[in-house]
């Protein structure tokens, strides 16, 4: 079930939720990397505006109230470090 663009389902099971969130992740960083944002010749902080405006936004609407548990936690640590470099 999708409520207020959080997916929830009969065991409050963030997984559902988890896996939507990291895809629109992936899909920001692919739409950043199709205007030519990451490529090096912008500003390093132009990109860092980017990213904290545009793409971690989308992996992080609706997290806070979710339980994850350790693997989803670093999996989310590692995708975001990923993006970074």
């Amino acid at each position: 079930m999708k409520y207020l663009g959080i997916w929830i389902d009969e065991r409050l099971n963030s997984k559902t939720q988890f896996n939507s969130r990291i895809k629109l992740f992936n899909l920001a960083f692919q739409n950043l990397k199709r205007c030519g944002i990451v490529s090096n010749a912008v500003d390093t902080y132009i990109k860092l505006c980017f990213y904290k405006t545009y793409t971690r936004p989308m992996l992080y609407y609706g997290m806070d109230n979710l339980v994850m548990n350790k693997d989803q936690t670093k999996s989310m640590q590692t995708l975001e470090s990923k993006l970074i470099k």
